[in-house]
């Protein structure tokens, strides 16, 4: 599941983690280099099941950032 990085979305007065294509927030956070730590955790941990669920897999779960201005 991919998640996103929205700045003041909902409730959230910073940087929230969110879930795309819908409104949930996974967590909210007073800088960007916070939300970003979560962000990478929460893909660590999808690709852990991905793995399991597919030992065949050659994606090592490494999450690499698209650069942000």
């Amino acid at each position: 599941m991919p998640w996103i990085i929205e700045r003041n979305f909902g409730d959230c007065n910073g940087y929230a983690v969110v879930k795309e294509g819908t409104n949930e927030i996974e967590g909210c956070h007073a800088t960007r280099a916070e939300a970003v730590a979560q962000q990478r955790a929460l893909y660590a941990s999808e690709s852990k099941k991905n793995v399991s669920q597919d030992p065949g897999s050659i994606w090592d779960g490494t999450f690499i950032e698209k650069g942000y201005n």
